[in-house]
């Protein structure tokens, strides 16, 4: 996986903003005992 950091800036020319899309992605680690995995129970084929 290829990760890249860019800085989105609004003072650039308004052709660079109209195509410029952001996605963020915060996780946070598993700590048993302390973290709920399964907020819903497990799906059912029903």
């Amino acid at each position: 996986m290829k990760v890249v950091h860019r800085v989105l800036n609004p003072a650039e020319s308004p052709e660079t903003a109209l195509h410029v899309c952001a996605l963020a992605v915060m996780t946070k680690a598993p700590r048993a005992g302390r973290v709920k995995t399964r907020l819903v129970p497990p799906l059912t084929p029903d």
